[in-house]
């Protein structure tokens, strides 16, 4: 294992010192536990995307109804080119 040091707020640093206590592992066991489940969730996120990447293609601009065009506006506040 690679000894690391990490900062963490008051609030949080109390919230998993009691988890720690209350399951009666370390503080350090609980971080490690919690990272990597992160890292896990952020894998299998980055899976699903690019299982759909590349799968649709665009409609052409001229098929492009009225609301979303109106959306594309909004929300590029362009009057929706690009």
């Amino acid at each position: 294992m690679i000894r690391t040091q990490l900062q963490l707020d008051e609030d949080m640093y109390e919230a998993v010192r009691r988890l720690a206590v209350e399951q009666r592992r370390s503080i350090a066991a609980c971080v490690r536990e919690a990272l990597a489940a992160y890292l896990s969730e952020a894998e299998t996120a980055a899976d699903d995307l690019s299982d759909i990447a590349g799968k649709f293609t665009p409609l052409p601009s001229n098929d492009v109804k009225p609301h979303d065009r109106d959306w594309a506006s909004a929300a590029l506040g362009d009057g929706g080119r690009e």
